[in-house]
């Protein structure tokens, strides 16, 4: 004869996740199959993903999104199940970063994509780290005002926030015991510091500007770059460039024609050296002068290309010879002064005209400039298309 043992019983608690919304609790045997039910959520944005032995999907899951069991009851004890709530406006695809696996996060189904105004990014999903927001992931949702991201994200496609024209604010939020940093935020700015390290600040770029940023803005200190067309179309009237700014991107202020102000802090001192790339301040019509700092090293000053011996393109007309057009201050109509700090190397200004450090050649006359005008004394030369 063999003896027969029944399975053991044990309750099973629920934890909706919904207020309001409660389950009676379960009686289950140990190692048998079980099926429980699929709760309300009246938020239609949430579609329920099953019952996990933790929060927010993590633990193990032991449902499938109909309720029914994956496997047959796995714990010796009393459990609480935790219903597990996915966001319809996401998509979750699993990647590889530095040979760490986790998620993806990308755009999911529009209709509920676009009347999100705010979307926070979980840590985790499915008991996986979520490391990476994909191209594209909120393009062109204008609705969309705020997004929370965990600090513990490992990669931010450029391309993630593209024509959210209502967005205000992308915030990088703590999680606790993190040390690994890559992405931070300021004032819902987003900064990039190109690798994961134990540092809240430090060598980053800017790469995401909200479309709704207006006012005054001040770039930390320590922020190296200002990538290119990051404040494009942006509505801000000022902007304070720290010292540790190497270099400014291509069209990285384009036509902020609400920009009436750049500050470059500091701008009298020595320091890192600066690059300002092509059209970087392109359309920007409401600056009337600018102080260039005396650690400047270049700027990019051409006005015109040459298409024949006959005639020539305009910098700051849109066209295939954009690229080798490479005027920082095209379109800038009402500038009439372009200074600059004493003792830089590569750059002077008389009476608001750009010259070579010695001030024997003239090397860029800003658009504003109108009426007569008397070439100083000491002038040499005049640089190609420097009054055009």
């Amino acid at each position: 004869l063999y003896a027969y043992y029944t399975p053991k019983k044990y309750t099973v608690s629920f934890n909706t996740g919904v207020d309001g919304i409660s389950l009676n609790d379960i009686e289950v045997q140990y190692n048998r199959p079980f099926s429980f039910a699929v709760p309300y959520n009246p938020d239609v944005t949430k579609t329920f993903g099953g019952w996990f032995a933790a929060a927010d999907g993590a633990g193990a899951q032991l449902t499938d999104e109909k309720g029914k069991s994956l496997v047959g009851w796995p714990f010796a004890k009393d459990t609480t199940l935790y219903a597990f709530w996915q966001d319809l406006a996401l998509k979750y695809v699993l990647t590889n970063v530095n040979n760490k696996t986790g998620y993806m996060v990308t755009a999911g189904d529009s209709e509920y994509l676009r009347n999100r105004k705010d979307i926070t990014i979980p840590e985790t999903y499915k008991d996986m780290p979520v490391i990476v927001v994909g191209p594209s992931a909120f393009e062109g949702n204008s609705e969309l005002e705020t997004v929370n991201i965990p600090n513990t994200i490992m990669q931010i496609d450029v391309s993630a926030f593209n024509r959210c024209d209502g967005l205000r604010a992308v915030n990088i939020t703590v999680v606790p015991n993190n040390l690994l940093i890559r992405y931070y935020s300021v004032d819902g700015v987003l900064f990039d510091k190109g690798k994961l390290d134990e540092q809240t600040g430090g060598d980053a770029s800017i790469i995401c500007v909200p479309m709704s940023k207006v006012g005054t803005f001040t770039i930390p200190d320590g922020v190296a770059t200002i990538t290119a067309s990051v404040f494009e179309n942006r509505k801000i009237s000022a902007i304070n460039i720290p010292a540790s700014v190497t270099h400014i991107g291509d069209k990285a202020f384009a036509n902020c024609v609400n920009l009436s102000a750049v500050n470059f802090i500091d701008a009298e001192k020595d320091g890192v050296g600066l690059v300002i790339a092509s059209r970087a301040f392109v359309g920007c019509t409401a600056i009337e002068e600018i102080t260039l700092p005396k650690r400047l090293e270049d700027v990019r000053l051409l006005k015109y290309v040459l298409i024949d011996e006959t005639s020539s393109q305009d910098a700051h007309v849109e066209t295939s010879n954009e690229r080798t057009i490479t005027d920082s201050f095209a379109g800038c109509t009402s500038l009439v002064g372009i200074k600059v700090a004493a003792g830089c190397k590569n750059y002077a200004s008389v009476d608001g005209i750009l010259t070579n450090a010695a001030k024997t050649n003239i090397l860029y006359a800003p658009a504003g400039l109108s009426g007569s005008y008397s070439v100083p004394a000491g002038i040499q030369s005049v640089e190609d298309g420097a009054f055009l």
